[in-house]
């Protein structure tokens, strides 16, 4: 996925202001649209090009594998049993922006920028990290 211009899921207001850490919102929907979502706050802030990189590393679908990038996949949390024919390990950014919050995490901006940029969203290397997941087969 390639941006043109700034991406809506890039809070560009939070930028400039001196914030110190970077807040990621991210969610899974599974294919019956059932939805989880949740975020977390790194130490560091992205600068508005890390962002921009962020969302232009995402696969073509507009997707990525949260433990890919040292993130905990959703999956596990969903309401529904995994369905092996039609659910998908991709999650979908909701917002990357910088604020004053506590963070959640230990992983720095920095680091995650940098794992983001080498991931491979492969469907092969996301099924094994599906094969701990509740309700995987």
């Amino acid at each position: 996925m390639t941006t043109t211009e700034i991406s809506p899921l890039i809070e560009t207001d939070t930028f400039g202001k001196g914030h110190p850490n970077t807040r990621f919102d991210y969610m899974y929907r599974d294919a019956d649209n059932y939805k989880q979502n949740t975020h977390v706050v790194m130490p560091g802030a992205v600068t508005l090009e890390q962002a921009v990189a962020i969302v232009d590393g995402l696969d073509d679908d507009g997707g990525f594998v949260p433990s890919g990038v040292g993130l905990p996949d959703l999956q596990g949390q969903m309401v529904t049993d995994w369905d092996e024919q039609s659910d998908h390990p991709y999650h979908e950014i909701m917002g990357i922006s910088l604020t004053a919050e506590a963070t959640t995490i230990e992983m720095t901006a920095s680091e995650f920028v940098t794992l983001f940029a080498a991931a491979d969203w492969g469907l092969e290397g996301a099924r094994v990290t599906l094969e701990n997941e509740p309700g995987a087969d």
